[in-house]
């Protein structure tokens, strides 16, 4: 912000020294723009919109008065930069800086737009009731009679619960969409800021010459903040995939009949007096 800022004040430090050099004609003029500029590098943009106003009252220039509305902006008068912007456009400015003088009309309905915040309105914390203790009883209670029937032995499960799945730490299918995802998020907003950034130095711009040199790059940056937004969104639809993948494939319990152990049974075969005889278990 502190990068955007400086790059703010220079731009209209240009401005303002250009329209100082060109006020041939109007003297008068020279001292009030060489005060604003000084303002403005003081960050003072109310004192510098006064400077601004009785140069352009002396010497009216079209320059001066985008840099009035410039100044009404920064200094947080969306209200009059509005205005000011509005009184540019009426003198047919070319179409590079009227579509900077309505982006900034834009900027400024936006932030008019927003609500103010709300102050906390969270309720003070209940104070704590005291607990009293339970009354004592009058007297034990009275030993049974006999002991309790023992409980009956539990019958034997039919059925025992496995879990089946793959671990989330095991997927690799689900991790391929997760790092994919994030890596199409981070490349995503580094594009989409390039091109925020370089319309941004478009927007700043306050000198004809500058509105002329920057407003080619416009369109190329534009197309690079789509881009990174729409990077940016398939990236969190891969990492919602493999979330789905995780939570799908993730190990769960399930019950299934117990396998119940068999004995196994053997003949044997003797030879006796009376025959043969075969039977009997091992």
């Amino acid at each position: 912000m502190m990068r955007a800022l400086a790059g703010r004040l220079l731009a209209l430090g240009i401005v303002l020294s250009a329209s100082i050099a060109h006020a041939d004609g109007a003297g008068d003029a020279k001292p009030h723009l060489a005060k604003a500029k000084a303002h403005f590098d003081l960050q003072e943009y109310a004192d510098a919109e006064k400077e601004l106003k009785e140069a352009y009252r002396l010497d009216p220039k079209p320059d001066v008065l985008y840099a009035i509305a410039q100044a009404q902006r920064m200094g947080g008068e969306c209200k009059k930069a509005i205005v000011s912007y509005k009184t540019y456009l009426r003198g047919n400015p070319p179409a590079a800086q009227r579509k900077l003088a309505e982006d900034n009309i834009t900027t400024c309905e936006a932030i008019l737009a927003k609500p103010p915040d709300k102050p906390d309105g969270r309720p003070d914390k209940p104070p704590d009731k005291s607990i009293e203790p339970p009354d004592k009883p009058d007297r034990p209670p009275d030993k049974p009679d006999r002991p309790p029937d023992k409980p009956d032995k539990p019958d034997k499960p039919t059925v025992e619960r496995v879990e089946i799945g793959t671990p989330w730490y095991r997927d690799l299918v689900a991790h391929g969409f997760v790092i994919g995802g994030a890596a199409a998020i981070a490349g995503g907003i580094v594009l989409a800021k390039s091109g925020q950034r370089t319309i941004d130095s478009i927007d700043d711009a306050r000198f004809y010459d500058d509105f002329a040199a920057r407003s080619g790059k416009a369109g190329g940056a534009k197309t690079k903040r789509t881009l990174g937004i729409i990077g940016a969104g398939v990236g969190a639809a891969a990492i919602g995939v493999g979330i789905i993948i995780y939570k799908v494939r993730s190990p769960s319990v399930v019950e299934r009949p117990v396998k119940t152990a068999t004995r196994k049974r053997a003949r044997w075969i003797a030879i006796v007096p009376d025959g043969i005889s075969i039977g009997g278990e091992l």
